[in-house]
């Protein structure tokens, strides 16, 4: 919620920096390519801190990219965004980048529900 500081969603079987970020930062969904958010915000890195932070700071369709104050996913973007819906403004990856499986859009939703920690 508004005004508290991040939760601790217990335990997390999906980890930040193992396994988001490669998603992210990799050739997997290429996000962190030069014409993408290697120079439009939110800015992916390699650093896992700078691009949690960017991620963490973005609003996408009036909510917040990632909400690290909530284990509900639906108070952030992340998940909507990278679905094939279109629901969230354009939909993630778009381009050459690999478009999300069930299986990494699982990660996400699995990540964004022990409250987006930066792990």
């Amino acid at each position: 919620g508004e005004g508290k500081g991040a939760i601790d969603g217990g335990p997390c079987a999906v980890s930040f920096k193992n396994d988001i970020m490669p998603l992210l930062n990799g050739t997997t969904w290429g996000c962190a390519g030069a014409s993408c958010h290697g120079s439009v915000p939110p800015k992916i890195t390699t650093n896992a801190q700078e691009t949690w932070d960017a991620l963490r700071r973005y609003s996408a369709d009036t909510k917040k990219y990632i909400n690290p104050c909530s284990t509900d996913p639906a108070t952030s973007s992340f998940e909507c965004n990278i679905q094939a819906t279109g629901a969230c403004g354009k939909k993630m990856p778009i381009g050459a980048g690999t478009q999300p499986t069930a299986e990494e859009i699982k990660k996400v939703r699995d990540w964004l529900v022990c409250g987006s920690p930066f792990n």
